[in-house]
């Protein structure tokens, strides 16, 4: 027999979440942000220069941290931009793959190639910063 958790628990547990985003990717995205990831997540700062390898989870984080921002921040515009089109969609995919992950499953407006639009109002629109 399943028991049910606690409303108070579960409340307290999403209200956690919207606050800790390194949380929130524990939790709900299924990964352990590293120390440096978990600080970005964390950032309050308008503004954040990074200056790191390639393939240290730059863009892992910056989809976690989208899609974090689409769910708290109802009516939000988050616009991610990447190098090329072929970047930008595969960043897309990120998100897109967390939002997958995601139990209760959210429910999206619209959704196309490089963008959606969830039903609290906020969008999320990956671009090519290269013209294309």
């Amino acid at each position: 027999m399943m028991t049910k958790r606690p409303i108070n628990l579960d409340l307290n547990l999403a209200v956690a979440h919207g606050l800790r985003p390194d949380w929130f990717c524990r939790d709900r995205l299924g990964f352990e942000p590293d120390d440096w990831q978990a600080e970005l997540l964390r950032s309050t700062a308008r503004q954040v220069i990074l200056c790191m390898g390639r393939q240290v989870g730059k863009s892992t984080i910056v989809a976690a941290l989208a899609l974090h921002t689409a769910l708290y921040r109802p009516g939000s515009l988050i616009l991610v931009i990447a190098p090329s089109q072929r970047q930008s969609r595969e960043l897309f995919i990120k998100i897109a793959s967390f939002l997958q992950k995601l139990e209760p499953p959210e429910t999206l407006e619209e959704e196309t190639k490089l963008s959606l639009m969830m039903s609290n109002g906020s969008r999320v629109v990956v671009l090519p910063g290269d013209g294309r």
